[in-house]
């Protein structure tokens, strides 16, 4: 048999009497290392999805030859093996990122995913304003390897825009509604208002001003009509609305990019009827399906917008995806995040509060993002930091390393020695050919008996010495490029040494900039989360608050490019890319090892059965027939049934301990107290400003139209639900609880241990004794049954405590809904004095449909409590009752009743227990995870990060790192001059071999032996 989990101790009082073979994923449960257990783990799943497949490969190929029984045992099976596979497909863990308009929040994403263009950048809001989700892609159809689902908002909230722009320009002429207001104040805020819509209304229906004037006065100022009638006047944009979803799709991220780039960003391109105009104002969501390797562990990226950027569709799109995040990252400029109120502008405090009951705000689950840490001016920052000893020593090497350059000879003074060699060796050369010449013609005079014409000692000696001149010279000259070839290495090694110390002196001021932003960053959230803002607050076991990480999105697209690198960042790792990524997989590995621990356990418990029922039958009758199996196992699985059920019930129970939103009256009157104060703080433009200043009726108006929500062209983003929603946020969370970590955790090992006990005593233990004394080594198989249900039974607790502790996403939907009718009626009021009355009507009414809404809103999340609990009681019974049957066909397998109808017969029982079989013995990888990586930023840069990009550019461009300067290329040439000398010598070669030279010859030393070589020039 294939088993086989791990058994705890208790399981079982007798043991098969095969050793079963246990897996490495079953083992590795003992190793402290979570990288080593998560990486053995995702192998495990990868190897069984591929047996996997090819068994449902090989059932469906023979299911038509087989037994009415067999057909559907194996349909069974098939059926099994795809459940599990798309459970495994369907697990996501959201990462949530967001960021303002500008931050580098969509470079970072493509540099995560490792595409360049896949999210927009550089343009204005509408790129960045929608929410986008990312996920693995597992279509394998050709053309099919990139694809984007983008959902369309309704025709109803695009028509808003044209509705708020008729309205601002009906009232710029409207003394009444603007009395309170400054001209100049009153024409820019209507300027403003104008802007925002006029930007809409010209990439979808490319009108001017003077166009939407001109529909105004032809429908004599009506609101509603006029914005009908400039809908209208570009069919193609009903028509594109009607599609509600469109699919595209690419082979290549790049395809895909430019194929969604007209709903990104302004970009126009022919939609519907054949107008071409820029669709982005229309879409409110885009799902995109990728191939990228962070994604296939199930990392799902989320661009979340703020939600004063959106439409109201966007922003209830990326609230639906707030209220689900399991890890959340916000990208902020370096350059901005050491403002003070960091806190309260990355993260509001009704999403502090959401993440603190959620048991994600702690540094493993929530992280802030320094982006664009490559702009820096290094000299001048460390200046400020003159008195540091490492600015002061690397500063001092830097002037030294640059100093000793200056000092060096130069490549023309070496050029001109070089020079001056050849030239000597050159004209040497030829008094010594004279000579050998003249003392040839000697030679041919006494053979030929001619007269002699006797030499002078004088000549004789000449010619010594013209030969000896012209050995010293070459050696010389080989001397000089020796010289040279050393001084070029030393020079070069010295460049490395200047580069390697202007990169750590920029490192040190990054990585100093970004320990003291992130310093304040932690502090300040840490006053948030304990609401204390005298001083920072520590956690008691250090997780809590916020892990803070520094990238340059630039800097690694510019190393990817292979376009050399910025200065501080020479090597991918220094760009804290590597690190992101790292983190997001370090914060699902948890939730992560639990799924794939649940897959493989059910992978199991099928391969066991299809391998027991496709073993080769002995030729004998069953030990007993199906109805015998039947009533034996009857009872034994009966009294399992009963003792879970009690389990169960139990544990609900306990679970019911954790509803404690029963006092509502205090909660009531707290709320409607606080939403008096807030109401009438909507008033102001910013309530928490000493000098505080009326807001103006047409920015109030539009809030109170877009239902709480805007974002004023000035940047000033109102958010009237968050204002509500935060202190009623905050009493509950005093009343309300939840599932703690601590409380899952005691809850789970409990009902685990309970389930063991239950299955080994019932359902394994206590069954009949005849079966027992038969079927005792498939006991095994047995346990596997029961350990599967224990990791269903962890992951249904898991999703328990997940839907408990979000039960404040209601909040915000609860507030809406009691709301909107109060805004609705507002917006009625016009004409003259609206403005007061609108603001009058709001501070009555709000506050009294705020204590009408806490009963409603308590009882709502007492109801989805007690609905997820009894969800928990059904579910936990069905999986018992899938349990016991996998049992009972177990069983039925093993006695061979089935096997005689002609379940395992032939080709089809060879075929399975060949993949089976390659399943159990293939080895276990232990792969190199992510995870096992030192994805850490150096703390020093060293020669080899500078050296690996002078290869780099060595292999693209051939020797040498760079371009070659002038002075470079000319001494190339005057090296390539002298290898043409040194083949020219002919029998001298041997003596052109290179020449060693000590380390304390100089350029000084060559000199002047050049000059006495001169000497001897004139002598001669």
């Amino acid at each position: 048999m294939l088993d086989r989990p791990e058994l705890p101790a208790s399981l079982m009082n007798c043991e098969s009497p095969e050793s079963p073979q246990r897996f490495a994923w079953q083992v590795c449960a003992t190793l402290a290392d979570d990288a080593e257990r998560l990486s053995i783990r995702e192998d495990a799943v990868v190897k069984a999805e591929a047996h996997a497949a090819k068994l449902i490969n090989c059932l469906e190929e023979h299911i038509d030859d087989q037994h009415t029984d067999s057909r559907n045992v194996i349909q069974s099976i098939i059926n099994s093996l795809f459940s599990i596979r798309g459970e495994h497909r369907a697990f996501e863990m959201l990462v949530g990122v967001a960021g303002a308009t500008g931050a580098g929040k969509s470079s970072m994403l493509n540099a995560l995913l490792g595409f360049r263009e896949v999210f927009p950048s550089g343009h204005q809001g509408a790129a960045t304003a929608v929410p986008c989700k990312v996920s693995w892609n597992f279509d394998n159809r050709p053309g099919y390897k990139c694809i984007a689902n983008i959902y369309f908002q309704s025709k109803e909230e695009i028509i808003k825009t044209p509705e708020i722009l008729v309205e601002a320009f009906i009232a710029r002429d409207n003394p009444d509604e603007t009395s309170f207001q400054s001209d100049k104040e009153k024409e820019d805020n209507l300027e403003q208002m104008q802007s925002k819509g006029m930007e809409k209304v010209r990439a979808l229906w490319k009108l001017e001003e003077k166009d939407v004037q001109e529909i105004i006065d032809d429908a004599g100022s009506e609101i509603t009509y006029s914005a009908r009638l400039i809908f209208n006047s570009n069919p193609a944009v009903g028509e594109l609305l009607k599609l509600s979803m469109k699919t595209i799709h690419a082979s290549t991220p790049e395809e895909l990019a430019g194929m969604t780039k007209p709903y990104l960003d302004s970009t126009e391109a022919t939609h519907g009827s054949g107008t071409n105009f820029a669709a982005w104002p229309l879409v409110k969501e885009v799902r995109l399906f990728l191939r990228s390797e962070i994604l296939k562990n199930g990392i799902c990226l989320v661009d979340l917008p703020g939600q004063g950027e959106m439409e109201a569709s966007r922003a209830e799109v990326a609230q639906k995806y707030s209220d689900k995040i399991d890890v959340t990252m916000i990208v902020a400029p370096v350059h901005r995040a050491a403002d003070e109120r960091i806190a309260q502008k990355l993260l509001s405090k009704f999403h502090s509060l959401q993440m603190q009951m959620d048991g994600r705000f702690n540094k493993e689950k929530f992280s802030v993002i320094l982006s664009k840490t490559d702009q820096i001016e290094a000299d001048d920052y460390t200046n400020l930091y003159a008195k540091d000893k490492e600015v002061q020593r690397l500063k001092e090497a830097i002037q030294i390393a640059r100093q000793e350059k200056r000092n060096r000879p130069n490549n023309r003074r070496q050029r001109k020695l070089q020079s001056r060699a050849k030239s000597l060796m050159r004209y040497f050369e030829r008094i010594s050919l004279k000579n050998m010449k003249n003392r040839k013609e000697e030679k041919d005079l006494i053979i030929d008996q001619k007269p002699k014409k006797t030499a002078s000692r004088e000549e004789s000696m000449k010619f010594n010495s013209s030969f000896n001149n012209k050995l010293h010279a070459k050696a010389l000259l080989r001397k000089i490029k020796a010289w040279k070839d050393r001084a070029k290495k030393t020079n070069k090694q010295a460049d490395f040494e200047i580069q390697r110390l202007d990169h750590q002196l920029t490192h040190w001021a990054i990585w100093n900039r970004n320990r003291l932003v992130g310093e304040r960053i932690e502090e300040s959230f840490q006053r948030q989360r304990t609401g204390n803002s005298q001083g920072p607050s520590v956690s008691r076991n250090g997780t809590l608050g916020v892990t803070v990480l520094g990238i340059s999105s630039t800097a690694f697209w510019q190393l990817q490019n292979l376009k050399g690198a910025r200065l501080g960042f020479p090597r991918e790792s220094f760009t804290g890319i590597p690190r992101v990524a790292q983190w997001m997989h370090k914060a699902i590995s948890g939730s992560r090892e639990k799924h794939l621990l649940l897959i493989l356990n059910k992978y199991l418990v099928i391969f066991n059965k299809l391998q027991a029922w496709t073993k080769n039958p002995e030729k004998s009758d069953p030990v007993m027939n199906h109805a015998e199996i039947e009533a034996r196992l009857y009872k034994s699985h009966q009294n399992c049934l009963k003792d879970l059920e009690s389990v169960f019930d139990t544990l609900c129970k306990k679970i019911e301990e954790f509803d404690t939103l029963k006092e509502i009256n205090p909660i009531k009157f707290k709320f409607k107290r606080e939403s008096q104060y807030i109401t009438e703080s909507w008033s102001w433009k910013d309530p928490k400003c000493p000098n505080r200043q009326k807001i103006c009726w047409s920015t109030y108006r539009a809030i109170v139209s877009r239902q709480g929500y805007w974002k004023h062209p000035s940047g000033i983003e109102y958010n009237w639900i968050l204002d509500l929603a935060t202190p009623l946020l905050e009493t509950l969370k005093e009343n309300w609880q939840g599932v703690s970590e601590e409380s899952l955790l005691r809850l789970r090992n409990d009902v685990e241990t309970k389930i063991i006990d239950a299955w080994k005593s019932d359902a394994v233990g206590k069954s009949d004794w005849k079966l027992r004394e038969e079927f005792i080594s498939i006991f095994p198989e047995m346990a596997a049954i029961g350990t599967s249900l224990c990791s269903q039974m962890s992951s249904l607790l898991d999703d328990f405590a997940k839907r408990v502790n979000g039960l404040h996403s209601l909040i915000v939907p609860s507030i809406e809904n009691a709301l909107r009718p109060v805004f609705n009626e507002a917006l009625q009021y016009q004409g003259p004095r609206s403005h007061a009355k609108r603001q009058n009507f709001l501070a009555e009414n709000v506050p009294l449909q705020c204590e009408r809404l806490v009963p409603r809103l308590c009882q709502s999340m007492r109801y989805a409590f007690h609905e997820s609990l009894g969800e928990v009681k059904r579910v936990s019974m069905k999986k018992t009752l899938e349990a016991i049957e996998e049992a009972k066909t177990q069983v039925n397998i093993h006695a061979r009743v089935l096997s005689n109808n002609g379940l395992s017969a032939g080709e089809l029982s060879e075929s399975c227990q060949g993949i089976l079989g390659a399943w159990l013995e293939s080895p276990d990888k232990d792969l190199d995870h992510i995870l096992k990586q030192d994805a850490s930023i150096p703390e020093k840069v060293t020669i080899g990060h500078i050296m690996s990009m002078e290869e780099a550019h060595r292999y693209l461009f051939g020797d040498g790192s760079m371009a070659q300067t002038d002075t470079e290329e000319s001494e190339s040439e005057s090296d390539n001059d002298s290898d043409k000398d040194k083949d020219n010598t002919g029998s001298e070669k041997n003596q052109d071999e290179e020449m060693s030279l000590g380390d304390d010859v100089s350029i000084q030393d060559l000199e002047t032996e050049l000059r006495n070589l001169e000497k001897q020039r004139k002598k001669s």
